[in-house]
This record gives structure tokens, sequence and C-alpha cells, in this order.
């Protein structure tokens, strides 16, 4: 998929110096960078950081917020095609809704439709996560070796780090964290779900695939 970009847009980590910079269309991240923070940064350069795209108020510094449309929980990962500004209020009533489904809540003429209309978003949402489908469009999914990236993981330490977290905690974070790779291959996120994929035998994984990002290495 073909990340949302702003025409023109730098943006710099400090104090280490990480650099990303879109040029000609295209998205380039320079060393170690903060991958969500630079995701939040980009989404502001698109759509501004005035007003909440649900219900029209200004926003404040204290009430702003960035709505995953497809929830985090569910596999919603945090790239701008996903992140749109909202205000806390919104964000909090939204809660594990879709976008759509959100907007087929608020059209709802009475508390118990909007309530049937939230438990059966969620129910549809958990039932997808326990196919082992993310909630995210398909089309932004692609399958993608595994052996490419194991390679960039330091196996001794994820083993570890898996170990200690508990293998109900590796399982949840798989299902809410899809693996994010560059054009030129490189895994910005999404080592829960490498590990879970490799323990489960399997040799592709499903990954988003950001064909407008480069990694300079």
């Amino acid at each position: 998929m073909n990340l949302k970009l702003p025409r023109s847009f730098t943006y710099t980590e400090k104090p280490s110096r990480n650099l990303a910079y879109v040029k000609n269309g295209k998205l380039y991240i320079e060393g170690n960078i903060d991958f969500e923070n630079l995701m939040y940064n980009l989404t502001y350069a698109l759509h501004g950081h005035e007003r909440c795209c649900y219900c029209g108020s200004w926003l404040t510094e204290k009430s702003r917020t960035l709505d995953h449309m497809f929830p985090r929980a569910y596999g919603g990962i945090s790239i701008p095609d996903n992140l749109i500004p909202s205000c806390k209020k919104c964000n909090n009533k939204k809660n594990d809704m879709t976008y759509h489904q959100y907007i087929k809540y608020l059209k709802c003429q009475s508390d118990q439709e909007r309530q049937e209309q939230y438990e059966k978003s969620i129910f549809a949402n958990k039932s997808r996560i326990e196919k082992g489908k993310y909630v995210i469009p398909k089309k932004w999914l692609v399958q993608y070796d595994i052996t490419k990236l194991l390679k960039q993981i330091d196996m001794k330490w994820l083993d570890r780090t898996c170990k200690k977290k508990g293998s109900s905690y590796v399982k949840r974070h798989a299902e809410s964290n899809p693996i994010i790779v560059s054009s030129n291959g490189y895994m910005f996120k999404g080592v829960y779900a490498l590990y879970y994929a490799k323990k489960n035998g399997l040799k592709e994984v499903p990954v988003v695939m950001l064909d407008n990002v480069i990694k300079v290495w």
C-alpha cells in the first residue's frame, strides 16, 4: 500500500538527529526513528490539528487526540491512512468500533439503538480476531517470507522477552500489532506477530508493506 503523505514534510528527532522527509512522493527514514511519533506528525501535517473530525469542535492541547479509524485493539495500525484528529470525548465514545461502525452509531435515534449498534460492532470485531483475521482492510496486507524478517531480529533476545511476557500476552499483542515493513524490507513494527508466526511454523506472514516508504541504511 502507498502511505498517505503530504507534499513536503521534514521531521527530526532530538537529540538523536534521526531524520524523516518526503521527497518525490516517497518517505525516507534515516536512523532508528520512533515510528509511531513519526506517523502522528505525518497525520497532523495532512489533516491539521484544529478540529475534531467527528463533532467538529475546536481542539486544544488538552482535548486533542488521534483516533485509530480501525481500532488499535483489533489490529488497527498507527499510519496516516488510519489516523484522524479527534477530541477525547469522541475518541472515548467510539471506543473499539471502526470509523464506519461509529458513523452508524451516531446516526442511531435512541439510546437503545446506539447500544445495540455498539454491541453488534464489538461482537463483529472480536469474531474476526478469533478467526485469526485483522479488522484492517485486506488490501493493506500482503504475504511475506518470514525468513527475511527473522534475519533482522536477535532471536535469543526475542525468545527471552516473549517467555517472560507469557503466551497469552504475546498472542494478544500479535493480534493487535500487525507487522509493518518498508518497501526495501525493513521491519518497523510487529515483533510479537513475527514471534507468534514463527512458533506456529508459518513460512509466510501477512504484513503491511509500505510501498512508498524507504528505510535509509
